[in-house]
């Protein structure tokens, strides 16, 4: 082997292993998924995770665990939805303040799912099979069971978390 064909073989290796892999929502790598509210207002970044951590504007620290069939809610929320017949206009805005953190066995962050309920736009990072429409209404539904906080101005996040914090 040349020391060209060495350092690129090297050079592969290293980005390969740099990069973090997508899940697919089976794998068994998933232990738990928690539910979080946060203030997207706290970091520069919006996403209910950065970097391998929570967000620095969630409110609820210990988040609150999905039982099975949330769970199973939740996922066919965000995965298993066909087209719809109307596609209604996306806002031109994205700040969302919930978020479903997917955890392995050791407590890591393998993947999460986010949401604005405000404009009603979604994102999801680091899983596989998601629908490009998501059950809005369930999920609405389950941040309310799940006893989440739902408001329409953004101020308001801020101040519970303020709040919460004090």
């Amino acid at each position: 082997m040349t020391s060209i064909q060495g350092l690129l073989t090297l050079l592969v290796i290293c980005l390969c292993s740099s990069l973090s892999h997508a899940i697919e929502l089976s794998d068994p790598a998933i232990h738990e998924v928690r539910a979080y509210v946060y203030d997207y207002t706290q970091e520069k970044k919006s996403h209910i995770t950065i970097d391998g951590r929570l967000h620095r504007g969630v409110i609820n620290k210990a988040g609150v665990k999905l039982s099975p069939n949330q769970l199973k809610r939740l996922l066919k929320a965000i995965a298993e939805q066909p087209l719809p017949k109307k596609i209604l206009p996306l806002a031109d805005c994205y700040w969302p303040h919930h978020g479903f953190v997917f955890f392995d066995k050791m407590g890591q962050i393998l993947a999460h799912a986010e949401v604005c309920l405000q404009c009603n736009q979604h994102r999801g990072y680091k899983i596989l099979e998601l629908s490009y429409y998501w059950d809005l209404k369930d999920i609405r539904k389950l941040i309310g069971e799940l006893k989440l906080p739902i408001f329409e101005d953004d101020k308001k996040y801020t101040q519970l978390f303020l709040k919460a914090v004090s």
